[in-house]
């Protein structure tokens, strides 16, 4: 899910305040979905700044993982 606000000022541009925040629903690291290799479902707050200048350039801000929580993305096979 992301929301996306718009500040339009006349002659400097305009920045959009963005926040995202994706869910990763349960995931197994095997084929056969052992429970040794699961990584619970989670959520992340991310947030984000980008600044146009009237399409003559652009720059963004941004923190990821706000909450800073710990996930796994990937686990060697536990055979």
């Amino acid at each position: 899910m992301n929301a996306t606000y718009t500040i339009y000022l006349q002659d400097s541009g305009s920045p959009d305040l963005r926040a995202e925040y994706p869910y990763t629903d349960d995931l197994y690291f095997d084929a056969f979905n052992n429970d040794s290799t699961k990584q619970e479902g989670y959520s992340l707050t991310n947030l984000r700044v980008i600044w146009d200048a009237r399409e003559q350039w652009s720059v963004q801000a941004f923190v990821e993982n706000v909450a800073d929580k710990n996930y796994t993305v990937s686990r060697p096979y536990p055979g």
